[in-house]
C-alpha cells in the first residue's frame, strides 16, 4: 500500500493532468475572428453595400496585385471608411487583406476601386464564457497540484524518518511488535566467569568423593 507521501504526490500529478487539459480546452475555445468561415458580403470593384455597425469587414485582392498602387474607396459620399493597410500577412486563397472598413453608424455605402474586391464580414472578436473558465479552472488546478507536491514531499520525509517497527513471533506463536531504535546495539552478557567457577565446583566435591 503506498504511503501517504505516495498517494498525495499520484493525486497531485493527476490534478495537474486535468489543469493542463483545462487551460488548453480554454485557449482552444477563444474564437478566431479571422477564420475561413467569414462571409463574403461584396464581390466587384465598385456598387453599393448596406453594412452594420455591429460587424466588423476586411477588404481582399488578388495576391498578384499591389497593394500600394491599388485605389479603394467605403464612403457614404461624405467621409472615407476605407482604412489601407499593406502590412499584413492575412491570406484567403490567392486573395490578401489591403485593409478594413471602419464604420460608426449603419446604412448604404458606396465602394469604387480599380481592382476587384472581397469583402468578408465577421462578428466584433470577443472571448466565450467557457473559454475564460477554462483557463481559470486550468490555472487553478496547477496551483493546488503545485501545494500539494509540496505537502507530499514532506509526508515522504516524515515518513522516513519514522522508527521501524518490527514483527516478532513469541515461541507460543503469538506476534509482538515493537518499536526498534535507531542505531540499537546487542551486548551478549559476560557469563564466561562463572560458568567456569561452577565447573571447579562440581569436580572439587566429585574428587573428595572418590577418596
Amino acid at each position: 500500500m503506498p504511503s501517504r507521501g505516495v498517494s498525495t504526490l499520484i493525486a497531485a500529478g493527476i490534478i495537474a493532468l486535468a489543469g493542463v487539459i483545462a487551460f488548453i480546452m480554454g485557449i482552444v475555445l477563444i474564437d478566431d475572428p479571422l477564420d475561413s468561415e467569414r462571409e463574403v458580403i461584396f464581390t466587384g470593384s465598385s456598387g453599393e453595400i448596406k453594412l452594420e455597425k455591429s460587424s466588423s469587414y476586411s477588404v481582399y485582392i488578388d495576391d498578384e496585385i499591389n497593394c500600394n498602387t491599388v485605389s479603394i474607396s467605403v464612403n457614404d459620399g461624405v467621409f472615407e471608411y476605407f482604412s489601407k493597410n499593406c502590412e499584413r500577412n492575412d491570406k484567403i486563397g490567392e486573395w490578401k487583406n489591403v485593409g478594413g472598413i471602419y464604420i460608426d453608424t449603419s446604412g448604404d455605402y458606396t465602394i469604387d476601386s480599380d481592382a476587384q474586391l472581397r469583402i468578408y464580414e465577421y462578428e466584433e472578436y470577443g472571448v466565450e464564457a467557457s473559454s475564460i473558465i477554462g483557463i481559470v479552472v486550468g490555472e487553478g488546478l496547477c496551483c493546488i497540484s503545485f501545494i500539494m507536491t509540496i505537502v507530499a514531499i514532506v509526508l515522504i520525509v516524515v515518513d522516513g524518518n519514522k522508527q521501524q517497527v518490527v514483527t516478532v513471533v513469541s515461541p507460543n506463536q503469538m506476534p509482538l511488535q515493537y518499536v526498534q531504535p535507531h542505531n540499537t546495539q546487542y551486548v551478549q552478557p559476560q557469563n564466561n566467569q562463572y560458568v567456569t567457577e561452577q565447573q571447579n565446583f562440581f569436580d572439587s566435591n566429585n574428587l573428595q568423593g572418590e577418596k
